[in-house]
């Protein structure tokens, strides 16, 4: 078994190891994390991918076509409690966000990597958060709001929807160029 590891600066070290035949993994971690992950590798029997040493942080990333604007906020939660403990972060960034742009904001993806066990309530919590949560509510209106649920980053979306409805939208808003994901 192969690991290597890379002083990348700011106290992380990019560690490297084989997890199948050709296929590499690379994970950022504190420099003792990168020690226990070395380890791991090391212990294997067989090539597999190992379990991420903490998971990152929420996301936020912005898109633009023209003069429309788009949010994507990317979440990695153990599970749906600890999601909704997130759900005031997003509220930060939809608030800097729209003070940002404002009347050119037309759509926020909600992008979810989780066991699938726990989809259920984490699509509940949203479609909760985008009816009825007071902070939350208000920011989603007139805006097209897409759930995207992933067993794994790099594999296609366990599920793909919608959480508002067409008449919450105004007429130009939800044009079909942002399925770009």
């Amino acid at each position: 078994m192969i690991a290597h590891a890379t002083e990348h600066g700011n106290n992380l070290v990019l560690v490297s190891y084989e997890w199948a035949p050709g296929e590499v993994e690379y994970e950022f971690c504190t420099p003792d994390q990168a020690a226990a992950l070395i380890d791991a590798v090391m212990a294997r029997k067989e090539l597999c991918r190992l379990p991420k040493h903490g998971r990152p942080p929420m996301l936020v990333m912005e898109f633009s076509k023209g003069c429309a604007k788009a949010l994507a906020l990317e979440f990695y939660p153990e599970n749906a409690g600890a999601f909704a403990q997130e759900l005031p972060r997003a509220k930060e960034a939809l608030l800097a966000w729209k003070a940002k742009h404002g009347g050119q904001c037309e759509m926020v993806m909600f992008t979810v990597v989780s066991m699938a066990e726990h989809h259920a309530a984490i699509e509940s919590l949203l479609r909760h958060a985008c009816r009825e949560k007071a902070d939350l509510a208000p920011l989603l209106q007139r805006l097209e709001v897409r759930l995207s649920l992933f067993v794994d980053p790099r594999g296609d979306p366990v599920k793909e929807c919608i959480l508002t409805s067409a008449e919450r939208r105004t007429a130009t808003k939800a044009k079909a160029w942002w399925r770009f994901w």
